[in-house]
């Protein structure tokens, strides 16, 4: 029983050790500007720059604006050594792509650590205007540095559905209303609320006759 206290001792103190490293790893990716990078080629080294997107674009609908994330980085190599991290305040470009044909495109930065952001505001962000499939890819915003999109990113924009009901806007009665769906799914006013109307009307009219009566 000891023993097993001992080992489940250790094994915490090993957690408390390592967790902070494992937490940090991405932060202390080193982080290159393209001052550096200029730097490593005239050293010899060879240089690549990737633009990766982050896996999915959820819920993407027509006429709300998307958002697009991802991070630059460069991978360095000479002889048989590599290098990689960030790149900040890298300029490129987003295009947005639809039946092999570009349709929008939007000029971005890396940040101060390497990783962009596209808007989600209808200023500032991609808003598809017809439902489909769409690919988004990137180019280098200068030819001293290209990038490349290692993995496009690929996402289906389906018709506007507010209400979540699996029918789209342009088809339900009711866009705004789960449970209305067709003119046949308006119910009629209950009952209840008819008889409270009626006897509002019986109260204005019986203090209409009283004001009548006065005069």
């Amino acid at each position: 029983m000891n023993r097993m206290k001992w080992k489940l001792g250790v094994i915490l103190v090993l957690l408390i050790l390592f967790l902070p490293m494992i937490a940090n790893a991405e932060e202390t990716t080193k982080v290159y500007s393209i001052s550096d990078i200029t730097s490593y080629r005239q050293k010899g080294w060879e240089d690549t720059v990737y633009v990766y997107f982050n896996d999915t674009v959820e819920r993407a609908e027509v006429g709300e604006p998307l958002l697009i994330e991802g991070y630059v980085m460069v991978f360095f190599k000479k002889n048989n050594e590599v290098l990689e991290g960030y790149i900040s305040d890298y300029p490129f470009v987003i295009l947005f792509c639809k039946n092999g044909m570009d349709i929008e495109n939007y000029y971005r930065e890396s940040d101060n650590v390497g990783k962009f952001i596209k808007p989600k505001t209808k200023y500032g962000g991609f808003v598809p205007r017809e439902s489909g499939y769409y690919k988004v890819y990137t180019r280098g915003f200068y030819d001293s540095l290209p990038c490349k999109s290692l993995w496009p990113l690929y996402f289906y924009v389906s018709e506007k559905d507010s209400d979540d009901d699996g029918v789209p806007d342009q088809y339900d009665y009711d866009p705004y209303n789960l449970d209305i769906q067709s003119k046949s799914d308006v119910k009629a006013p209950a009952f209840e609320a008819i008889f409270a109307i009626a006897g509002l009307l019986a109260v204005a009219y019986i203090f209409r006759r009283k004001i009548w009566k006065k005069r």
